[in-house]
């Protein structure tokens, strides 16, 4: 099971110490009713977080928010899919998840900090769904269905039925070998102009 770590500089950390991608455990909560309900249907939305280790290339879970497992279900969540570092968001009247991955595959070779921002009043297709490592924007590709449509809305799912979660949020799905030193998500955007402070393992400032 995951567990708070306090070495690596002494700052706790959340650390999965399993085999890669293996069912090794994961924190979830019950979303529905909390500040996470303006997610649903909101058109910008930054994913922020600080894994401690680099790309496993297996099946992960790394951070979201669904209502259940399978791609027919209301979703947003970073995740590994062999190879890949992606993005996953069901969008309201699609009824199937749509895949977004960094061009070439997960090229996190270390602890970094890493941001997803969702935009569907950007103008451009590959505007509306940007990625940045250490604060330098990365190409992205879409790995399954298409560019959001100009005004797209986020689909969670029912209220009652949303969860979030670090790690494995169902049993038999796969979670991460290593650290998350944070995560977050915030209902706001970040400009290709914001300076985002590269990641330190020693002296993480979370």
């Amino acid at each position: 099971v995951p567990y708070f770590d306090g070495d690596n500089g002494g700052f706790r950390h959340l650390r999965f110490n399993g085999p890669d991608a293996t069912d090794t455990g994961g924190g979830l909560v019950d979303a529905g009713g909390t500040k996470m309900d303006p997610v649903h249907g909101s058109t910008v939305v930054t994913y922020a977080f600080e894994p401690g280790s680099a790309c496993t290339g297996q099946d992960e879970r790394i951070f979201g928010i669904s209502e259940d497992r399978g791609s027919a279900f209301g979703q947003l969540q970073v995740r590994g899919v062999t190879g890949d570092h992606t993005l996953s968001v069901m969008w309201n009247g699609v009824g199937t998840v749509y895949r977004y991955a960094l061009s070439g595959g997960c090229n996190l070779t270390s602890a970094s900090v890493v941001h997803w921002v969702i935009d569907t009043s950007e103008p451009t297709d590959s505007d509306r769904i940007r990625a940045y490592i250490g604060g330098v924007r990365q190409t992205v590709t879409v790995q399954t269905g298409a560019w959001p449509s100009p005004g797209a809305t986020i689909d969670l799912g029912a209220v009652g039925t949303r969860k979030m979660y670090v790690g494995r949020p169902y049993s038999g799905i796969a979670t991460l070998k290593g650290r998350i030193w944070y995560v977050a998500l915030y209902l706001g955007e970040m400009s290709d102009s914001c300076a985002w402070p590269a990641p330190t393992t020693a002296t993480p400032s979370r």
